[in-house]
């Protein structure tokens, strides 16, 4: 008798778990988009952050350490390549949320090349909604 086994390889970032994917590379913001109220237009002001800030890198390492590091427009006073800060990340409930430095984000995106992730606020009754994206 024969037998012929074969196998589908599916979409990597399908194949691939949450902290490798995660952690495999640096990502940048490229929106960080605000929404006052649920029928509100949601408005990016990442554009109108300085320069030097805009290209920063954040580096989630699989000790759930997580590295924010000058890019090549240093702001005043730093270096290329300099790290700003190290604070802390984990998922939460699940895998479906990531807290990072104990504020906690609904992940809506986490593939080999975007992450978004979402967080509402009710402040006096007024809930505000955020909503970043990043990419490599």
């Amino acid at each position: 008798m024969l037998y012929f086994i074969s196998c589908i390889k599916g979409n990597d970032s399908e194949n691939s778990n949450k902290t490798d994917l995660l952690t495999s590379k640096s990502w940048v913001i490229l929106k960080n988009e605000l929404q006052q109220q649920p029928t509100a237009p949601r408005i990016d002001f990442w554009p109108f952050e300085p320069g030097c800030e805009r290209d920063n890198k954040w580096t989630f390492n699989k000790d759930l350490s997580l590295e924010l590091i000058e890019s090549d427009l240093p702001c005043s006073g730093n270096q290329a390549n300099q790290e700003i800060d190290v604070i802390r990340w984990t998922f939460a409930n699940n895998e479906e949320e990531i807290d990072i430095d104990k504020v906690v984000f609904k992940i809506e995106v986490l593939n080999e090349s975007s992450i978004i992730i979402l967080r509402s606020e009710n402040i006096s009754g007024v809930v505000s909604s955020f909503k970043m994206t990043y990419g490599r």
